[in-house]
C-alpha cells in the first residue's frame, strides 16, 4: 500500500479538525465524484469549508490529510457526535466514474482499513458508514452494491474468510512480442496468469521488459521469471511514453525526473531562487500548474524535463 501525507496546515486547524480524538472505530464514505484521492485532499485543504477526512483511497494510493488524534468533520452529527468526534474517516474515490476503477479503490480500502483494525486490535464491529450517523445514503455506491459484500472484502483481508474464485473458461493464450515499461512502483511477478498463483519475483516502475505470450490481461515475461499484469504496465511504444505532453496540456498528476537534474524554485519561472535540485529519476506529486510549470512538495519545477506517471 502506497501512502502519501498531505496534511492540513496547523493554521487551519481551527476549521478542519479543532479537537484532539482519541478513535474508537472507522467510518467509510464515497466521494462521489471522479477525482483521485490526491486531488480530494488538495481541495479539502484548499478551501476554508468545515468539512474535513483522515484519508482518502484511490484505486492507486492512500493520501492522509488529517492525524488521526484530530476530529474531523465528515459525519454530519454536530459538533459531539460519534461520528465527527469519535471516527477515522476514510473517503472512496471513483464513486461516480468507471465501475471497476471504483472497486479497485474500494478493495484497496478493505486493506487499508484491515491493516488499521489489526494495528488498533480492533473487530469488524468498528467499522461504520456515514449513513449510521445522519442518515444519509453514503457510501452510496458501496451500499448499491452491498455493504455487507464490503465488509466481506474486510474480513477477507483480515483472514476470517476465504475468497472464492469463480468458475471460469481459461483465457486464450496469444503469442506476441512486444516492449512494456512498468508503471507501477513494485510490480509482483507471477508463476501463472492469474493473482492466484504464487510470486516468483517483483519489477519496479520504469523498468523495460518484452511481452512474449498474453492471457486476457496477463503477459508474460521473454526472461521466463513469470508473468506480469498488464493494467500496471504500458506498451512502451505508446506515443504517450516517449513524448511528453505540450506546455498547454500538462495536468495534475505524477512525474518523474527525465533530466540529469532538474532545478526547484520558489515559483513558477526561471526568475525565482532555486531552493534545491532533483535528481534523475525522483518522483514528485503536484499540486498546481502553471502553464509548464509545477508546484511541487519542495518547490516549483519545469515539467518541459519531466514525464507524466499518472494523471490524478
Amino acid at each position: 500500500m502506497q501512502l502519501t501525507r498531505l496534511m492540513v496546515p496547523q493554521s487551519k486547524w481551527n476549521i478542519k479538525c479543532p479537537y484532539t480524538m482519541e478513535a474508537d472505530g472507522i467510518c467509510v464514505h464515497n466521494t462521489a465524484n471522479k477525482a483521485s484521492a490526491m486531488a480530494e485532499v488538495s481541495y479539502m485543504i484548499g478551501n476554508n469549508n468545515q468539512v474535513s477526512y483522515h484519508y482518502a483511497i484511490d484505486d492507486y494510493r492512500i493520501v492522509q490529510g488529517v492525524e488521526e488524534n484530530r476530529n474531523t468533520w465528515h459525519a454530519s452529527d454536530g459538533g459531539n457526535g460519534k461520528g465527527n468526534r469519535k471516527k477515522i474517516s476514510i473517503e472512496i474515490c471513483y464513486s461516480t466514474g468507471d465501475l471497476e476503477q471504483f472497486k479497485k479503490a474500494e478493495l484497496l480500502a478493505a486493506k487499508f482499513i484491515a491493516y488499521k483494525l489489526k494495528e488498533k486490535g480492533w473487530g469488524i464491529d468498528r467499522v461504520s458508514k456515514h449513513q449510521d450517523y445522519c442518515g444519509k445514503y453514503c457510501p452510496h455506491k458501496t451500499l448499491d452494491l452491498g455493504w455487507e459484500r464490503f465488509l466481506n472484502l474486510i474480513r477477507a483481508e483480515l483472514g476470517q474468510i476465504q475468497t472464492s474464485t469463480p468458475t471460469q473458461e481459461p483465457a486464450q493464450s496469444t503469442t506476441t512480442n512486444y516492449l512494456v515499461r512498468v508503471t507501477a512502483d513494485v510490480l509482483n511477478v507471477r508463476d501463472g496468469a492469474g493473482t492466484n498463483y504464487r510470486v516468483n519475483t517483483t519489477v519496479r516502475q520504469n523498468e523495460v521488459y518484452t511481452i512474449v505470450e498474453t492471457q486476457g490481461n496477463w503477459g508474460k515475461l521473454k526472461s521466463g521469471a513469470g508473468w506480469i499484469c498488464l493494467d500496471y504496465a504500458q506498451r512502451k511504444d505508446s506515443t504517450s511514453t516517449t513524448t511528453p505532453p505540450q506546455a498547454n496540456k500538462y495536468v495534475l498528476g505524477l512525474y518523474v525526473v527525465n533530466a540529469s537534474g532538474l532545478n526547484v524554485r520558489s515559483g513558477p519561472s526561471t526568475g525565482y531562487g532555486i531552493k534545491k535540485v532533483y535528481a534523475r529519476g525522483t518522483k514528485f506529486d503536484t499540486y498546481e500548474i502553471k502553464n509548464n510549470w509545477a508546484r511541487t512538495p519542495s518547490g516549483w519545477v519545469c515539467l518541459d524535463y519531466c514525464n507524466l506517471l499518472r494523471k490524478y
